[in-house]
């Protein structure tokens, strides 16, 4: 006997709870499949670089650790409070005692509690600094594993093309000796032509995956994360201007690392200064009193006083020895990072044009030589004019002036992207550059 259980009629808000719940399910199980799936452009990896990287976060800590420092930094020292007691039980033993509790508290009579705090404020854009300076080196390492890993995906699907060409090539002469028109020594070095061309795949595609892996490893993604990247390797189609090295210098975050170490030389040394006097101690006590006068006896008093303790200055140039040292060590150490900032971004600038202008040539000219000479032996060979291994060697070539081609594409967007690390000029380091200095 079997029952039928009709929907509640009545009750269409139940009905609706069961719909809403399904799809709550349904959402769950696909943003979870979602989250395990990354389309990413350049651009993208890099945000999401910033945002997850795990050396990064523990970086980022840096500035928490240098902004605590900064509030409890420029405070007075906590009071001190005393206590002694005094009796003449190995002396005379007459009841004699003597009781002080007592409050003191340290004063600076210099500005040292503000320069500790000016000491503090260096020190949290010197933090901010570097961490500026690992984002820059970050976004640096994320562009060229971005770009490895397109080339390399590319230049797999290319070395199939030429594998899977061969293997035609392969075919038809097989029959080709079958009928006796060709030697077999044609086929045989077309074998292994084919033969390397599958190492050089295989090696290829292990290759491909271990960028992939270094990608997702900044990233911050498990390796078990499947990623599509979307994007080119094109060419400007414009000339490169000509950088201004002294503006792009000012972006970089280790320039402004070592202006800062001056700023922070400079306040250990006004600090240093401030401490050739000792703080100043003030002291307030209360005292119990029981001595022995004659001939009254044994007699109880009580006292309220006040002390002072006033240090001499007798280190002074020992304190300030030592930071002006680190001061003239931390101006110098500027210089020189001046100088070799400027030279790297000059170096990398030159270094991208001339590979662009030999990237080009590959591109065009080279490229397409070979797709016009492709294009002439096809019709000469419809034309009976030429042999099929003619034409098939000639649809190789083009196929490996495409891999050049490719080889030059990456290798400028290589160079592009060290001139732009060395410059400071991806667009997600502008708000990083204008929070340090």
């Amino acid at each position: 006997m079997s029952r039928t259980f009709p929907l509640p009629q009545n009750r269409p808000d139940r009905l609706l709870a069961l719909l809403l719940v399904g799809a709550g399910f349904f959402g769950a199980a696909m943003a979870e499949e979602s989250d395990s799936w990354l389309v990413l452009d350049r651009d993208a990896a890099v945000r999401h670089a910033l945002s997850h990287n795990l050396e990064l976060q523990v970086a980022n800590w840096e500035i928490k650790k240098a902004e605590a420092r900064l509030r409890w930094s420029g405070k007075l020292a906590p009071p001190e409070v005393e206590f002694s007691a005094n009796t003449d039980r190995l002396g005379l033993n007459e009841n004699e005692s003597v009781l002080e509790i007592g409050i003191s508290q340290r004063f600076p009579i210099t500005d040292r509690l503000k320069q500790e705090k000016d000491l503090s404020r260096v020190e949290v854009a010197m933090a901010r600094a570097e961490v500026a300076e690992a984002r820059r080196q970050l976004i640096g390492e994320v562009e060229r594993a971005f770009v490895e890993t397109l080339a390399a995906r590319e230049q797999v699907t290319q070395l199939t093309e030429i594998q899977d060409l061969l293997g035609g090539f392969v075919k038809t002469l097989d029959q080709q000796v079958a009928q006796g028109t060709v030697s077999s020594l044609d086929v045989n070095q077309a074998k292994l032509d084919r033969q390397q061309i599958a190492k050089t795949l295989q090696r290829q595609s292990m290759e491909s995956r271990r960028h992939e892996s270094a990608l997702k490893t900044l990233l911050g993604i498990s390796d078990a994360t499947r990623m599509t990247l979307s994007g080119d390797l094109s060419l400007p189609k414009k000339d490169l201007a000509e950088p201004e090295v002294t503006v792009l210098r000012s972006r970089r975050p280790d320039f402004q690392l070592a202006v800062l170490k001056e700023d922070q030389a400079r306040a250990e040394l006004a600090l240093a200064d401030s401490k050739r006097w000792e703080d100043v101690a003030v002291r307030l006590f209360t005292e119990r009193e029981a001595s022995v006068d004659a001939p009254n006896g044994l007699e109880k008093n009580r006292f309220v006083g006040v002390g002072v303790s006033i240090p001499l200055p007798f280190k002074r140039e020992r304190m300030i020895e030592e930071p002006t040292a680190s001061l003239n060590q931390a101006e110098e150490n500027s210089q020189a990072v001046s100088l070799r900032i400027e030279n790297e971004i000059a170096a990398k600038h030159h270094a991208r044009a001339d590979l662009l202008r030999l990237a080009r040539d590959t591109v065009g000219e080279t490229l397409e030589l070979a797709e016009s000479n492709l294009k002439a032996i096809a019709k000469a060979y419809e034309n009976g004019q030429i042999e099929l291994f003619k034409y098939q060697r000639a649809q190789e070539q083009w196929l490996e002036a495409q891999l050049s081609a490719l080889e030059a594409r990456v290798s400028w967007h290589q160079a592009d992207i060290d001139f732009r690390e060395a410059a400071a000029a991806h667009r997600e380091m502008d708000g990083e550059a204008k929070g340090t200095k």
